[in-house]
């Protein structure tokens, strides 16, 4: 998750790339849901052979006989209570939290990142962001013109890999 967290708090992202690299992590998230079960051991088997070498037991916690509130599974094996009660909640609030913060919605708007001359994209992936501000911009024929006229003008520059941010390629503009 490291890579996928820094390259998401670099300045001059490339959007599109995050998305790409969100997409395998969730792939990765939800093969390690799927097969909890092994995944989970082959972890709780490292830790225990570390807590071996300090002469700590693992054991399960204390827990209430009774509990109105909360998963109250008591089992004896603490690979088991900590795969359930730990792990496997764990994983499914990532994926869905991931999932939701860039969810379909977002990516929509993620699309206009296709303006950016080094990413620049092509009319229909833009159009997908366009459709969803559809009622703040003028019509869809008159953005798509403005967006001919941007491509031709990157199209005729050299080296618009060095243009990775909307402001930049703003400010390297002719006015």
């Amino acid at each position: 998750m490291h890579p996928v967290s820094s390259g998401l708090h670099k300045v001059g992202i490339d959007i599109i790339g995050a998305i790409q690299q969100l997409d395998n992590l969730l792939v990765v998230l939800r093969h390690w849901r799927k097969d909890a079960e092994k995944k989970f051991s082959e972890l709780f088997d490292k830790s225990k052979k570390i807590a071996a070498d300090f002469d700590i037991a693992m054991t399960c916690p204390l827990a209430a006989r009774l509990s109105w509130y909360r998963s109250n599974i008591r089992p004896d094996d603490p690979c088991e209570f900590y795969r359930t009660d730990v792990n496997i909640p764990l994983l499914d609030v990532i994926i869905n939290d991931i999932s939701h913060r860039f969810g379909p919605h977002q990516r929509q708007t993620f699309a206009f990142a296709g303006l950016i001359p080094a990413q620049l994209g092509e009319w229909t992936q833009i159009r997908v962001a366009v459709d969803k501000y559809a009622a703040f911009l003028d019509t869809t024929a008159v953005v798509e013109g403005e967006f001919r006229l941007w491509s031709q003008e990157w199209v005729n520059t050299s080296g618009k890999a060095q243009w990775t941010t909307a402001v930049l390629a703003l400010n390297g503009c002719p006015s």
